[in-house]
């Protein structure tokens, strides 16, 4: 039986992902979650690299999928600002990449690097 077969209908089903993952495993989701997460990290590949120390092509390939799919309604893309690694310009131009696949719920915010203890 599938996950959403033991679920019920009426669960509903969000998945907080970097998509970066494989295509299959990716592919498998679809039809089982109904809202996503995606924390991006940032749209430009190097900064994306430098971050997470990944390259970024799974993650945008799976994000386009997304798109193609028109199911950007049902997700909601994460844009933090990374002290050192990123800008607020860097935010805003992965933030008009995302918006011209269509994508209208973005979530911009800043990671708190110093905590005080």
């Amino acid at each position: 039986r599938s996950f959403r077969e033991l679920c019920g209908p009426h669960w509903n089903l969000t998945l907080e992902t970097s998509l970066n993952v494989p295509s299959a495993l990716f592919e498998k989701s679809v039809d089982v979650v109904d809202h996503y997460m995606v924390d991006v990290k940032d749209m430009n590949e190097a900064i994306y690299k430098a971050y997470t120390g990944q390259e970024a092509t799974q993650m945008l390939s799976n994000l386009r999928r997304l798109a193609d799919l028109g199911l950007q309604e049902r997700v909601v893309v994460r844009l933090p600002l990374i002290e050192q690694y990123n800008t607020e310009a860097d935010v805003e131009k992965s933030a008009e990449r995302l918006t011209a696949m269509g994508f209208t719920h973005l979530d911009r915010f800043k990671y708190k690097t110093n905590i005080e203890k």
